[in-house]
């Protein structure tokens, strides 16, 4: 198989022996990896780096906390509070750490939340499945989305002024 890498999330609940789920993924074909923030910090003492091709790192990784936690607690790259983004850029640039370590060329982040209404949303993924995304529904969805943004926008800081803020400092210096 070429281009693909198998997730280390699948190997939740599966295997007990990290060597386990690696061996598996060769068996069936994988030469590549993804090492997932959602099997903690455990798993990654168990890899060594280059046993394996790593070809991605899926922040946040390790997992101290999981996305569903961060969200919550709006540790976030897009976060309005200051402290918790920069908690955020924290965990985002140990993920960048352990990328470079195990020598993986991509590091997945989840960058945050828009501020958007979710019900909004939810409706424009409801008429997407129902084939009606060009719909007047929709576009009368959309319209509202990027007037409630406009507003935000307006307000001063905004979650996207925070990602990218968050963005220039991900990397660490130098790199």
């Amino acid at each position: 198989m070429t281009g693909l890498a198998l997730s280390s999330y699948w190997a939740r609940g599966r295997w007990r022996r990290v060597g386990d789920f690696f061996r598996a993924g060769l068996e069936m074909g994988f030469s590549s990896f993804e090492l997932s923030g959602l099997t903690g910090r455990s798993f990654y003492q168990e890899i060594q780096p280059g046993a394996f091709d790593i070809a991605a790192v899926h922040n946040p990784a390790p997992g101290e906390m999981r996305n569903t936690e961060m969200r919550r607690a709006d540790v976030l790259l897009t976060s309005l509070n200051e402290e918790r983004r920069q908690q955020a850029v924290a965990v985002a640039r140990r993920g960048v750490e352990v990328a470079e370590q195990y020598g993986a060329r991509v590091v997945v982040l989840h960058v945050g939340q828009t501020g958007a209404d979710p019900e909004l949303e939810n409706e424009l993924k409801r008429l997407f499945a129902a084939g009606q995304i060009a719909g007047p529904q929709a576009r009368a969805i959309r319209q509202r989305l990027a007037s409630e943004r406009l507003v935000r926008a307006r307000s001063g800081w905004t979650r996207c002024g925070a990602a990218w803020t968050s963005w220039l400092v991900v990397p660490p210096a130098g790199r």
